[in-house]
């Protein structure tokens, strides 16, 4: 076999790997886990609010809770921006597939699913804690540490 064919076939099975993964370990919250994690929530006097799980949730969902709207593309936009102008600190923590331009231009689309880089920018922008609940795990807590702020906001995590 050639060896840029070969070098292909194995990015393909990494990608094929990387989603089996992703897949295996972010299970789908049946009906009674996604009830107790609604009552975990709410007892904690957190407040549901569905937002649409189109790959732009992360977005809107930060929006939401920082302006009360339901659109997140400037937020998204925002964190791109981000991203780009500290490529050094964050081209890292880029898949190995892929590189740091690529990442950006598809996570500027519309409708690509967001991340912890994403997260990271947009706390470290807003100036804001932003806390992800996921149902039967820890409370996972991003804030850049440049970042001495009391507001947060809480994010819930379903059916990743």
């Amino acid at each position: 076999m050639a060896k840029g064919k070969k070098k292909k076939k194995q990015i393909k099975q990494k990608k094929k790997f990387t989603k089996h993964y992703r897949e295996s370990h972010h299970h789908k919250l049946g009906d009674e886990d996604e009830k107790l994690f609604y009552q975990q929530l709410i007892s904690h006097g957190y407040k549901i609010i569905q937002i649409q799980a189109d790959g732009n949730c992360l977005f809107t969902s930060i929006n939401y809770n920082l302006y009360g709207k339901k659109d997140g593309m400037e937020l998204r936009t925002q964190a791109v921006a981000f991203l780009k102008q500290y490529e050094e600190e964050y081209k890292l923590f880029i898949e190995d597939d892929e590189n740091f331009d690529e990442y950006i231009t598809k996570m500027s689309d519309s409708g690509e699913w967001g991340g912890q880089l994403e997260i990271i920018a947009l706390s470290s922008i807003h100036k804001i804690r932003i806390v992800v609940h996921q149902y039967d795990q820890p409370r996972y807590e991003i804030c850049h540490p440049s970042i001495k702020t009391n507001k947060e906001i809480h994010l819930s995590y379903h059916n990743g």
